[in-house]
């Protein structure tokens, strides 16, 4: 940075004047100016408020959002807008700062609001105005082609969601087809709904309870359990017909969600609300999830809506479901349908996460390129540098640290989906790489070793990590003092690696989430153990000896490492039934795993 850029505090340079309301015979429908809330425009004012150039910031409801305005224009009273000394001070540059920080953060209190006052106090180095000026144009060059390229990405993720969609059109909603057309009631054992806890009397409650099924929880072809609730085991005596089982198929009657449609497929003691429909489909004459696909559909999705009842809030009725007639072919067809769409829907899956993880990185991008500018470090040179797109490679040798290091990159991405990142630090990840050399039949150039931990080859995943951490990919740090392990933390080029990871690993993609799937709710213990299990397993096969369970138990426990007899034979039992449950039973094609070593992980 130049020494002549000068440190100021931000409420010496603008001032954040406040919003008024916009009188209802100042207001008009689409001509006139611009009227601002606190995250863009939501009405037309007759008359400007201030009539120059200005940027709007979000004081409540959107707290900290910035809006650029280059003409006249009406900020309401949710926002600040900007004012300052043009002499001195380039409007987009101003714009430009103030995007960079988060100004979100700042916002507080029960309906979060920000305090200028708090703004004020930021301090910033500002150049000259010609520099300003200068840093704007490049910046400007920049951003219209990052614009373009996330206009491109979304919708890209667009057409892949409306790709899967129409697949799913042509399969429920083709003419041609001769199945006999059933109602839902006669294909089903139960088709009812639960109700509220207050009409019982009833409290929610801490974890454990009876898990609470609301129409939060039921997303399209999926549960959604970022909140979850739960109410007291008395629930179920009370309103035992609602009772949930495996397999269930649950569809929401009540508001905007109606129609969102998705299998239960846990194994938890749980109950539904008066806004979601449960549906037991006879095994014999309707497979659970070719049901919850037809419904999905956006054929019988507008049949849903179509005959909605609109009361106060628009739902549905139980008779409507035991009524709506579906097209029925024999019980394998259905099955087969499935499994087709199944593999539609993983592919369409990977490209959204492909495109969601390019969309993350091109923000990313931006924000790099505002700390540039703010630290004096912006050329158009420098720009070029960090903007230019790689052609993605066609393949990786799988011995090499790179394709470790995808692999562990997408084991992560998978558990940050599901908001587990906490819990994949490096044994995760090195159980992730045994497990899948040996499922996936491929050699990662691994060799692996009897060590306290399980089967780990610590050279091996050295390697990988430092590749990752040369190329900005990401590394584990040690966590603070007192805790054990090893955190996942992202580096500079994530977001674009990730996403190549994503293509090379299309191949292994079923296995590695298969892998992913079983590893994601275990912790580190937990996680050892079953790796041990599957290893010992494997070597058994190898040595030609019979892998009985007790076989297994004495390999993984009294034969790999002293540390090992610290755990029950219930934990390996347990173990040995989490991969026998979820098809991951080792065939005796991995390596074996030999000696007897501790390596700190």
């Amino acid at each position: 940075m130049n020494d002549n850029w000068k440190t100021r505090k931000l409420g010496d340079v603008i001032s954040l004047e406040y919003g008024k309301p916009l009188p209802k015979d100042q207001r008009c429908s689409d001509k006139g100016y611009p009227a601002y809330g606190a995250n863009g425009v939501k009405t037309r004012a007759l008359k400007p408020y201030w009539n120059e150039p200005s940027i709007i910031v979000g004081r409540k409801g959107t707290a900290g959002a910035v809006n650029l305005v280059e003409g006249g224009f009406w900020p309401l009273d949710v926002t600040y807008y900007v004012t300052f000394d043009s002499s001195e001070y380039d409007l987009k540059f101003l714009f430009y700062t103030l995007s960079s920080f988060n100004l979100p953060s700042f916002a507080t209190g029960v309906k979060p609001g920000i305090n200028r006052n708090l703004v004020y106090a930021i301090e910033q180095k500002f150049p000259a105005l010609a520099e300003q000026k200068r840093i704007v144009a490049i910046l400007d060059e920049a951003f219209d082609g990052i614009d373009a390229a996330i206009a491109n990405t979304e919708k890209n993720l667009a057409n892949a969601r409306e790709l899967f969609e129409s697949y799913l059109n042509s399969t429920f909603n083709d003419p041609n087809h001769e199945w006999n057309q059933t109602d839902i009631g006669a294909l089903c054992e139960r088709v009812t709904k639960g109700s509220s806890p207050k009409w019982q009397g009833i409290n929610y409650v801490d974890e454990p309870g009876i898990l609470f099924v609301t129409s939060e929880n039921v997303g399209e072809n999926e549960l959604l359990f970022n909140k979850t609730k739960y109410v007291e085991e008395k629930f179920n005596k009370k309103d035992f017909k609602s009772i949930l089982k495996k397999g269930d198929v649950l569809t929401n009657i009540v508001g905007a969600s109606i129609g969102r449609t998705a299998v239960f497929d846990r194994d938890d003691l749980a109950n539904i609300n008066q806004a979601v429909c449960l549906m037991r489909c006879d095994p014999e004459r309707l497979f659970n999830y070719y049901l919850a696909y037809l419904l999905n559909s956006p054929f019988f999705k507008s049949v849903l809506h179509e005959n909605e009842i609109d009361n106060a809030r628009a739902n549905l009725s139980l008779g409507f479901f035991k009524n709506l007639r579906i097209p029925v072919p024999p019980i394998d067809k259905q099955v087969c349908i499935v499994s087709k769409i199944d593999e539609r829907r993983e592919k369409v899956q990977l490209l959204e996460s492909v495109y969601q993880q390019k969309l993350i990185a091109l923000k990313e991008l931006k924000q790099s390129l505002l700390q540039k500018a703010f630290s004096g470090e912006l050329t158009a040179n420098n720009v070029v540098e960090i903007t230019a797109q790689k052609q993605p490679k066609t393949s990786i040798d799988t011995n090499s640290p790179e394709f470790a290091a995808h692999i562990m990159a997408a084991a992560y991405h998978w558990h940050a989906s599901q908001s587990r990142e906490k819990t994949f630090g490096r044994v995760k990840a090195q159980k992730t790489l045994h497990l899948v050399e040996s499922l996936a039949n491929i050699d990662l150039g691994r060799q692996p070793i009897k060590d306290a931990a399980g089967p780990n080859d610590f050279q091996h995943m050295q390697r990988a990590e430092d590749w990752a951490r040369d190329s900005g990919f990401f590394e584990f740090v040690k966590r603070p003092t007192g805790q054990r392990g090893y955190d996942f933390r992202k580096g500079a080029r994530y977001g674009d690696l990730v996403a190549e990871a994503m293509q090379a690993l299309v191949p292994y993609e079923n296995v590695l989430k298969r892998v992913v799937k079983v590893l994601m709710p275990l912790n580190t213990a937990e996680t050892e153990i079953l790796a041990t299990v599957y290893a010992a397993w494997n070597n058994l096969l190898l040595e030609g000896i019979e892998p009985t369970e007790i076989a297994i138990i004495h390999e993984a426990r009294e034969n790999w490492h002293a540390d090992k007899l610290k755990y029950s034979e219930e934990q390996f039992r347990n173990a040995i039934s989490q991969l026998r449950q979820n098809g991951l039973v080792p065939q005796g094609r991995g390596k074996r795993v030999t000696g007897q070593e501790s390596l700190a992980l």
